[in-house]
């Protein structure tokens, strides 16, 4: 085992084929190990998703495009730029980056022209009662395993598109095709993934399904992997074991149920205001702030968009589990634990905060989904010490933006 002395990287785990992320893999794919997860000892933090380490929302925004140029590309071989075509996010790590590539087509068509009918991400929460269908399948290798997608049989399209941060096997996306097709076929399928690291056995098993693939980098898991031996980093447990509530969230604007075009569009539309309400928000901000956004668990698009608007950075809480250590080049020092923002029993993480984060920024806004007293007074109790907390409600910026 290798550690203390000498960090696993990217390379002790995959054979690179391809990198079209225009730098070095390891500069962008760093390990880490994953706390008491026997299906897989190990875990690879992209540090411009925005999920685990902070990043700029800028060039969050910047790698989800690349990846949406390589989906245009791949489309474009293939003979689907016309074709009608349904994105399916993968909760929670991918919800930015497939919501992203809905707002690419929105705002610069020009340069990503594809017939996006609707969108859909997966989810673990529940969504207040609606009329559509729900699919329920398995995510391999994941700490939460069973996910949901709510599903309209009678949208019309060509083309599915699924988009994930990350293929090893695949076989997420086959389990999901297998319960799709039992509503509807005939189908075409694609997935778009920052990294694709399928063996020639996985990438057989697409090949036959006719799923077609596009990524940002391209690599096969090694047969034989390290394993990690790290110094114990530091966590804060802010966990409250008696906190008791559990959110259901609103059937209307929500990306987890589908939206059309138009829908998605006032999803997002804050992003666009260029009225009293952005004006008067960015006037509660310090003279030239470092400012961090905080987005919750599923919901990381949203805070990006308005961390980029900030010249901000951005992260989300998350239910992974990492083990933190202080050691040379490992990414994840400190660990925050703390309830989630959308079930009080749940347990939820932010990374790299204390000495880090906390030192680096003035200005802490929280971007919250559904409004929640609790969880809003622990964040703003913990962050408030070390900088401005400014507390944004999605739909407070909607309605009064309309």
């Amino acid at each position: 085992m290798r550690g203390f002395i000498e960090m696993l990287t990217v390379h002790d785990f995959v054979d690179i084929t391809e990198n079209k992320l225009g730098k070095p893999v390891e500069d962008v794919v760093k390990m880490a190990k994953r706390h008491n997860n026997p299906k897989r000892d190990f875990l690879f933090v992209n540090t411009l998703l925005g999920k685990h380490i902070a990043v700029s929302g800028v060039e969050a925004i910047k790698m989800h495009q690349s990846l949406g140029d390589e989906v245009y590309q791949l489309f474009l071989r293939k003979g689907w730029v016309d074709k009608k075509v349904l994105i399916v996010g993968f909760a929670e790590t991918a919800t930015a980056l497939a919501q992203s590539l809905m707002y690419y087509a929105l705002r610069q068509k020009e340069k990503f022209p594809l017939n996006i009918v609707a969108y859909v991400q997966t989810t673990r929460e529940k969504i207040a009662k609606n009329d559509f269908i729900n699919i329920s399948f398995e995510e391999e290798h994941s700490h939460a395993t069973t996910q949901k997608l709510y599903f309209d049989p009678n949208l019309d399209y060509d083309v599915v598109l699924f988009v994930e941060d990350e293929i090893t096997t695949g076989n997420t996306i086959l389990n999901f095709i297998t319960q799709f097709e039992k509503y509807q076929s005939g189908k075409q399928y694609a997935v778009a993934s920052i990294l694709n690291w399928q063996n020639d056995v996985d990438e057989q098993k697409f090949v036959e399904k006719g799923v077609e693939t596009a990524y940002l980098v391209r690599g096969k898991i090694k047969e034989e992997l390290p394993q990690f031996s790290i110094s114990e980093g530091y966590t804060l447990d802010l966990f409250n074991k008696d906190a008791q509530y559990e959110l259901e969230l609103s059937a209307t604007n929500n990306p987890r149920l589908p939206m059309t075009m138009s829908e998605f569009e006032k999803y997002e539309y804050f992003g666009n205001i260029e009225g009293k309400i952005l004006k008067k928000f960015l006037a509660v901000r310090p003279s030239k702030p470092k400012v961090l956004v905080i987005g919750t668990e599923e919901n990381m698009f949203l805070p990006t968009v308005l961390a980029s608007m900030l010249n901000g950075d951005v992260k989300a809480t998350t239910r992974s589990p990492i083990e933190p250590s202080f050691e040379d080049d490992y990414p994840i020092s400190f660990r925050t634990v703390l309830n989630s923002a959308y079930e009080g029993g749940r347990t939820t993480y932010l990374y790299n905060m204390e000495f880090g984060d906390m030192r680096k920024y003035r200005q802490f806004v929280l971007f919250i989904e559904e409004e929640n007293e609790a969880f809003e007074k622990m964040m703003y109790e913990y962050l408030a010490p070390y900088g401005e907390v400014v507390i944004v409600k999605q739909k407070g910026l909607l309605e009064d933006g309309k």
